[in-house]
């Protein structure tokens, strides 16, 4: 464990937007933790709209998203692809901080042209398997008319609706 103070400048979150809108998936992260094998993963998560997280759960794992900028939906689903529960997430509004349960599906889908939030779990990340993803949603596949299609039905989804 590093003794180290570890800080996110204003700047460092700038340059995390920047690398996102180069990137194919439209976000990028910064890790806290030292390691993989930490007990406690740390990033920080920036996000251009249209990103897409490939609704996913962690078996074992709480998730919590605190939000520092922009506006994020997170979406919570049942096993069947059934739209549970809709919660935004904002620094300026109710939400701010948010604690996702284990096992629980979820994605989220930024509201704004770009935002940023903070992200823990337990650790260790297993690379293989990092997440379970729902058979029901198209893989993360950045440029697919597939995936782009599916992530403006969940932007547009309402409680009770399906999915899939």
């Amino acid at each position: 464990m590093s003794d180290v103070l570890k800080t996110i400048r204003t700047e460092d979150i700038e340059s995390m937007l920047k690398a996102a809108s180069e990137s194919p998936r439209l976000r990028s992260h910064k890790n806290l933790h030292d390691s993989l094998e930490d007990s406690l993963q740390r990033l920080l998560v920036a996000v251009k709209r249209g990103s897409y997280f490939r609704p996913h759960k962690h078996e074992y794992k709480f998730e919590t998203l605190l939000c520092l900028r922009g506006r994020m939906d997170v979406l919570i689903f049942e096993d069947s692809s059934r739209l549970k529960q809709r919660i935004t997430i904002d620094p300026s509004e109710a939400v701010v901080v948010l604690e996702i349960p284990a096992n629980t599906w979820h994605t989220l889908i930024s509201l704004d042209d770009e935002a940023v939030f903070f992200e823990t779990k337990p650790g260790p990340y297993d690379a293989k398997h990092p997440a379970d993803f729902a058979a029901w949603a198209p893989e993360e596949n950045p440029g697919s008319e597939v995936v782009a299609a599916f992530l403006h039905k969940l932007t547009n989804l309402s409680s009770g609706e399906m999915a899939r």
